[in-house]
C-alpha cells in the first residue's frame, strides 16, 4: 500500500480513432447513415460521382489551357525571334554591323531567358495544386 492509505488501482485507457479518406466512407458507416436517412448512402455515392466527375471536367480543361498556353507562347517566341534575325540581317546589311549584331543576340537572350523563368516556374504547383495539397485531396 502506498503512503496515505489509499490502495492503488490499475486504470486502462483506450481511444480508438476511425479516420477514411475520400467522399465515401467506409461500409459499415455508410450503412449507418442508411439506418438514420434511408437514401443516405444513395445520395452520399451520387455526390461522390458527381464531384469526381466534375474534378475531371475541372483537370482537363485546365490541361487544355497549358496546351494553348504552351503553343502561343513557342509561336509568340518564334515570331518574335524571326522578326528580330530579319531587322538585324537588314541592319548589317545597310552597313550597321554592330546594331544589327545586337538586335540579334540581345534578342535571343531575352527570348532564351524567359523560356528559362517559364520552365522553372512549370513546376510550380498551380494555386488549385496548392488547394487540394491543403485539404489533402492529393
Amino acid at each position: 500500500m502506498p503512503t496515505g492509505g489509499n490502495p492503488t488501482h490499475g486504470v486502462t485507457v483506450t481511444k480508438e480513432e476511425i479516420l477514411y479518406s475520400g467522399p465515401i466512407p467506409d461500409p459499415e458507416t455508410l450503412a449507418r447513415y442508411g439506418e438514420i436517412v434511408p437514401s443516405a448512402p444513395e445520395r452520399i455515392l451520387t455526390m461522390a460521382e458527381k464531384f469526381a466527375d466534375h474534378r475531371i471536367r475541372v483537370e482537363n480543361r485546365a490541361s487544355w489551357t497549358e496546351s494553348i498556353q504552351r503553343v502561343g507562347s513557342f509561336l509568340a517566341s518564334t515570331g518574335i525571334a524571326l522578326y528580330a534575325i530579319t531587322a538585324g540581317r537588314q541592319l548589317i546589311e545597310q552597313g550597321h554591323d554592330a546594331k544589327g549584331l545586337a538586335t540579334i543576340i540581345g534578342t535571343l537572350v531575352v527570348l532564351f531567358g524567359a523560356l528559362r523563368a517559364a520552365a522553372a516556374t512549370r513546376n510550380t504547383p498551380t494555386r488549385q495544386q496548392r488547394r487540394a495539397q491543403v485539404r489533402g485531396d492529393v
